[in-house]
């Protein structure tokens, strides 16, 4: 893939991937290296953890639109080869400051409609932590 075309956006959010499919792929055990090889990319490329995180919900039984999926991914970091953390210190005393942020996407699932939590911590300019979790309990409205 390494002549291929980079694109800007590593997913589609209006795309609901779901485990429900008759198309399974051909070879499930590459992209199980793949994502495999991807979850240790994410220590430098928190940008795409989302991402990576959804595919590997479908590592048992991956269909042709989760191949689709990694694929772009693949193609989103050729095109951002340059791309990674940056660490850097801060110019005064008052700059350090610890900052968390987090959202959750409610029943995001469309397959058990469970909710998928983010956060990530910053420490002065640097990000320190990241996570993405889907919570293990469905949440309906009161």
């Amino acid at each position: 893939m390494s002549d291929t075309n980079g694109v800007a956006i590593s997913m589609f959010t209006y795309r609901k991937l779901g485990k429900h499919g008759s198309d399974v792929i051909a070879h499930p055990i590459m992209y199980r290296i793949i994502i495999g090889a991807m979850q240790y990319v994410t220590l430098m490329r928190p940008n795409i953890y989302f991402c990576v995180n959804k595919s590997c919900q479908f590592m048992y039984s991956p269909l042709e639109s989760h191949w689709i999926l990694v694929k772009r991914i693949l193609r989103y970091l050729s095109g951002t080869i340059t791309h990674g953390l940056l660490l850097s210190h801060a110019h005064q005393l008052h700059q350090i400051l610890v900052r968390v942020y987090s959202d959750s996407d409610w029943r995001s699932d469309s397959d058990d409609q469970r909710s998928t939590s983010n956060s990530c911590i910053y420490f002065g300019p640097n990000l320190v932590a990241w996570n993405s979790k889907k919570q293990p309990l469905v949440v309906y409205k009161s």
